[in-house]
């Protein structure tokens, strides 16, 4: 019996073990099975067979659910240049969240993929149950250096504008996060964004280490905005080993170019989990992240569990490591690797700090689910409380209100446990003497009118 059950939603092609939202889905998994809670992964299509999916399946408190109606073959074909919203992948989002539903019951959404935020909001749960908008994507956080261009104008301002979809709670990595967002999209949408940290996904990378260091680790795939250039060229100015963790396809084009400057002291691994990855992380000497654009920097905090971590001024997104990465500015990398390849560093300051970073983690996901009410402005999530879950979909599937005028007198025809303020003039409940069917039958026509 799980304490909680928990719908994270995460589009297919994130949903692989060498991606910052796939290794949120490991670590997220493996958080909820020692805390005793069901984690049911909702997927747009079919996943790819890949080492995570093997993970997640063997564990016992996980579920995938799927059903894909339609291709995106129409899409693909239109956004050759720059992405845009993939209406087909609202159209599965909607009916995998559906098929869910018709069999369980979910105590949280969380939501890991703007392209599901629009057909799960308009199943209108979100003053119900916290319907989380986890914010992966670079478009909402550090804007100094403007957007993704991989995405055109239209869509990024579509996905900035889901922040403001009124009761739609925010989920974001650190409490810096949480200031530039209200920096960029101001305090109503602030007042419902709560710093929700993630956990390493690898945990062993916490335990110290004393093999062998050598090389400057690069984790990310080859994409512009990972500034892979700079890494490359930065390690053979220095003269150092490189140490790269990426997917095939990042493998083979970093090979190229070391190849194209006559350099061979590299070592590159690709889609690796478990203690495979743990010995390679922990066996780099320097750690080297020179992304341009991040939403929190997952492949700097997985360095920084392994060695001293360098990360560029001119990009901010290095703040949410503030006082555990060092910075420098572009011209200097090659220089500031030298040195701090150069320098002995002992481990156990760092790892003492990331060991309560990991604490913090767990306890900011269970306050956030034990105390949760969906936040409005001047209605602070911390003092609200809402009935339970099972009464919540019992009487949405029913349609039926009940207006709370006396908590006493509704106490006596119905064996209830909830808290309202004085602000909630009516909710959905399922008094047990009335004639609701019960949600163990199935909530397939949750949305009837």
């Amino acid at each position: 019996m799980f304490e909680k059950k928990i719908a994270f939603v995460i589009s297919s092609q994130h949903f692989i073990a060498h991606g910052g939202i796939g290794q949120f889905a490991k670590t997220y998994c493996d958080m909820a099975k020692e805390l005793g809670w069901a984690v049911h992964i909702i997927l747009d299509k079919a996943p790819t067979k890949t080492a995570l999916l093997d993970y997640i399946n063997s564990l016992d408190n996980t579920h995938i659910y799927y059903n894909s109606k339609v291709s995106y073959g129409d899409h693909n074909g239109t956004f050759v240049f720059s992405d845009g919203m993939n209406l087909q992948k609202m159209v599965n989002f909607e009916s995998s969240m559906m098929t869910a539903l018709e069999n369980n019951l979910y105590d949280c959404i969380i939501i890991n993929s703007p392209d599901a935020v629009t057909p799960i909001y308009n199943l209108d749960l979100q003053d119900r149950i916290p319907v989380v908008f986890y914010t992966h994507s670079e478009n909402f956080i550090f804007l100094e250096k403007g957007a993704n261009a991989v995405f055109h104008d239209s869509c990024i301002n579509y996905m900035q504008n889901l922040l403001n979809l009124p009761n739609l709670t925010i989920g974001t990595q650190t409490h810096v996060n949480v200031h530039h967002i209200e920096q960029n999209f101001g305090k109503d949408v602030s007042v419902r964004t709560h710093a929700l940290p993630m956990r390493i996904p690898e945990i062993k990378l916490l335990d110290e280490y004393h093999g062998e260091k050598s090389g400057v680790m690069f984790i990310g795939r080859w994409e512009p905005r990972k500034n892979p250039f700079v890494f490359c060229d930065a390690v053979i100015e220095a003269d150092l080993p490189a140490k790269i963790l990426t997917n095939d396809k990042g493998a083979e084009k970093f090979k190229k170019y070391f190849e194209s400057k006559n350099f061979d002291n590299y070592e590159i691994k690709a889609g690796i989990m478990g203690q495979e990855k743990v010995d390679f992380i922990k066996s780099a000497k320097v750690g080297f992240h020179p992304a341009k654009l991040e939403s929190f920097g997952f492949s700097a905090f997985e360095t920084l569990h392994s060695c001293p971590t360098l990360c560029l001024t001119e990009y901010g997104w290095y703040k949410n490591f503030d006082g555990l990465v060092q910075h420098c500015k572009t011209p200097q990398a090659a220089a500031t690797l030298k040195q701090l390849y150069a320098e002995e560093e002992s481990q156990y300051d760092r790892l003492e700090a990331l060991h309560k970073w990991d604490d913090e983690t767990v306890k900011a996901w269970l306050d956030f689910m034990d105390r949760f009410y969906p936040a409005k402005e001047g209605n602070p999530i911390e003092i609200q409380e809402t009935v339970s879950v099972s009464d919540v979909y019992t009487g949405i599937w029913k349609r039926k209100k009940v207006a709370i005028d006396d908590v006493k007198s509704l106490d006596k025809k119905a064996d209830l446990s909830y808290h309202i303020t004085h602000e909630l003039k009516e909710t959905y409940i399922t008094p047990n003497d009335m004639e609701y069917v019960k949600p163990s039958v199935g909530l397939e026509g949750l949305f009837d009118a």
